[in-house]
């Protein structure tokens, strides 16, 4: 939890996800598998091939649904008043912890599905370090409160 990696009187001021877009692919398979296993019925194939194929994406579908769970679950994003922390991994943990007056820039991809449903890629630059993460959502927001917090510090001292 970011929680636990607060150095005493600091305070998370935002926190972000992973986007649940990326349960789209799980949604995907289970709805085509549904369609196999309506088209099996419909038409009666010999051996139910169909129908096996339906369960067989049913089965991938799940598989799909579970890391993305897992994943999602799994990955912290938090702005603090003095950092920025990210902590990914449920059995082995990653965790990039920057100080915000070392962050040099915060690099913004989005596509057109990201712009519409608010996800995208950053990268995180500064302390001799250049992290990338996928498919978080509200990526402008997040940029936005590290750059306001890092000019509140510069400001301040």
């Amino acid at each position: 939890m970011v929680e636990d990696a607060l150095i005493g009187s600091e305070k998370i001021q935002y926190e972000a996800h992973v986007h649940p877009i990326k349960y789209a692919p799980a949604i995907g398979l289970a709805l085509f598998s549904l369609a196999c296993f309506s088209f099996s019925t419909t038409f009666r194939m010999p051996l139910n091939l169909l129908r096996w194929c339906g369960l067989a994406l049913l089965l991938v579908a799940f598989w799909h649904a579970a890391v993305a769970y897992i994943l999602i679950r799994s990955s912290e994003f938090a702005v603090t008043d003095r950092r920025v922390i990210v902590r990914i991994g449920t059995l082995s943990k990653r965790s990039i912890e920057i100080f915000l007056v070392k962050v040099e820039g915060i690099l913004i991809s989005q596509t057109l599905l990201g712009r519409i449903f608010n996800f995208g890629d950053i990268d995180i630059r500064g302390g001799g370090i250049e992290e990338h993460f996928k498919m978080m959502e509200a990526p402008y927001q997040f940029k936005r409160q590290v750059e306001e917090h890092a000019d509140a510090i510069a400001k301040s001292s």
